[in-house]
């Protein structure tokens, strides 16, 4: 590329430099630019790129992007500008920008899975065996619906069913620590003042420690409301 005297002068004057006291020599010289190829790879390389820092909940699992090697002068610069982004798929534009002006721009359709935090057992929990923090680990898994619930909502609770070494934990497969079941024979106790007796009741509803549930005296059949104490133990709400 070959630039002239008259060349010079006018971009300095361009930028604001004042020529009146600069001397150039030469009529003229010849500048060599950096010819560079840019490939769909490239692109395809700031895309992840750009996912990975501004959602680090995704992952790309195949990016779409048509075009063919095209060579570029001097500098540039690649801008990853997003126009949908959902939990399975997005829609991107990249610029290429040179001098802070498009010279070119591509579309791109990108497959992604959204990962959430997931607990899962770190061995086998067998069905009815209370769960505790030492056989649970988080892990980021894609996930499918809002059925999975945290660290805190399992430790406690027991397996309903069995829960096999590395299993996403479901909602499905746990159920409260319940000190009293339903249909299950319960001790009822009935306290005032210096009185206390206990009689046999049947559990109508599930409760844990503290909850409030429906028993019914099975010598009257009456349904009482009674507070849960401890396992088989209720006392009777008066």
């Amino acid at each position: 590329m070959v630039v002239t005297k008259e060349e010079v002068r006018r971009l300095l004057q361009e930028n604001f430099i004042d020529t009146s006291h600069i001397t150039i020599k030469g009529e003229k010289t010849t500048l060599s630019l950096e010819k560079k190829t840019l490939s769909k790879e490239l692109l395809e390389q700031a895309i992840r790129k750009y996912f990975k820092k501004r959602y680090p909940n995704k992952e790309i699992k195949k990016i779409s992007l048509h075009m063919k090697p095209i060579e570029i002068m001097g500098k540039y610069t690649i801008a990853v500008e997003p126009e949908t982004v959902s939990r399975n798929y997005a829609y991107v534009k990249v610029h290429i920008k040179q001098a802070n002006k498009a010279a070119h721009v591509y579309r791109a359709y990108v497959i992604i899975k959204t990962l959430a935090n997931v607990v899962v057992a770190v061995h086998d929990i067998p069905r009815g065996s209370l769960i505790q923090k030492k056989d649970l680990a988080v892990q980021k898994m894609v996930t499918h619906g809002k059925n999975y619930p945290d660290l805190q909502e399992i430790i406690g609770s027991v397996a309903r069913v069995n829960i096999y070494k590395n299993r996403k934990i479901t909602r499905y497969m746990i159920e409260p620590n319940y000190a009293v079941k339903k249909r299950q024979n319960v001790r009822i106790i009935y306290a005032k003042g210096p009185i206390r007796i206990e009689l046999l009741g049947l559990a109508l509803q599930n409760g844990k420690r503290g909850d409030i549930i429906k028993v019914k005296n099975i010598s009257t059949n009456k349904v009482l409301e009674c507070k849960v104490l401890s396992d088989g133990v209720v006392q009777f709400l008066y």
